[in-house]
């Protein structure tokens, strides 16, 4: 969260490759949702770790949460950090709508969609025109066709606690249904992550599984898109679900814009010479 002190920041530079911060891209929505434990605000503490980094010539990525009232402040978030802190690189957003602070707030769901997709498109259009040496995304919309929607399937991109405790994913540290292994006595021990590809299979069966984009979100992230014991997504699941459809929606409609955008399919062919070959269809 960026709360740090000077030593801390140069052990952190000297040791650490790849820093992310917490923050919510102004001062007034930093101390809106980011209070110390004390009540005072956060932000002037976050700005100072965040210029020192900038300082010492070390880049960092900013992740910003953001609630639907503030989807119309992402073009100025965005702005302000990359014009202020020269070795800010990255930029990571993701609305959160049904989770954290955000479970109590009232929602207008396909009206907060379209707010989003506009301010975020608009916000991308800025972000290269001005800083084109920089980054701007969510994870949401991934630039790539894929089959298996993150690691947690697999087990290839591990979290480990304090413990020694294994987890295939930050957001999956229930060690009893979701642990894939740990360290003990200076040994490595992994479990079998066959649960997970038994989840994987199962949700091909689901309308994910069905669906036409999935080749672009391969049935969305664990967390974010919620389902129900039998794997169909529940309403928070939908948001985000119905977020990423409407986006390439906007998207596949201006790159077909001289044809007739009627459906969109993705076919996928053998592996051939070790790529696995995709081709867009549109009819």
């Amino acid at each position: 969260n960026g709360i740090l002190g000077e030593q801390q920041i140069e052990f952190i530079c000297k040791y650490i490759d790849f820093i992310q911060i917490s923050y919510d891209g102004l001062p007034e929505l930093q101390n809106k949702n980011r209070r110390l434990v004390n009540g005072r605000s956060s932000s002037s503490l976050v700005e100072q770790t965040m210029m020192s980094l900038s300082l010492r010539g070390k880049e960092f990525s900013v992740r910003s949460t953001v609630l639907p009232c503030d989807y119309i402040k992402i073009y100025e978030m965005v702005q302000d950090v990359f014009a202020k802190y020269s070795y800010a690189i990255k930029y990571h957003i993701e609305p959160i709508q049904y989770t954290g602070r955000a479970t109590s707030i009232e929602r207008d769901t396909q009206g907060d969609n379209d707010i989003f997709i506009k301010e975020y498109i608009r916000t991308q259009k800025m972000a290269l025109e001005k800083f084109p040496k920089k980054k701007f995304y969510c994870t949401l919309f991934s630039y790539k066709i894929t089959n298996i929607s993150c690691s947690s399937i697999t087990g290839e991109s591990p979290v480990i606690n304090n413990c020694g405790k294994i987890f295939p994913c930050s957001d999956r540290l229930d060690f009893k249904t979701h642990g894939i292994g740990e360290i003990h006595d200076e040994k490595i021990r992994i479990n079998t992550v066959s649960f997970y590809e038994k989840l994987y299979c199962e949700l091909l069966k689901t309308e994910c599984g069905r669906c036409r984009y999935f080749s672009l979100c391969g049935g969305g992230c664990y967390s974010l898109f919620k389902r129900d014991s039998t794997g169909e997504l529940l309403p928070e699941g939908r948001v985000m679900c119905s977020l990423l459809k409407d986006y390439w929606n906007i998207v596949f409609s201006k790159l077909c814009s001289e044809h007739e955008f009627l459906e969109l399919c993705l076919l996928f062919e053998k592996e051939k010479e070790g790529w696995d070959i995709y081709k867009i269809k549109s009819m």
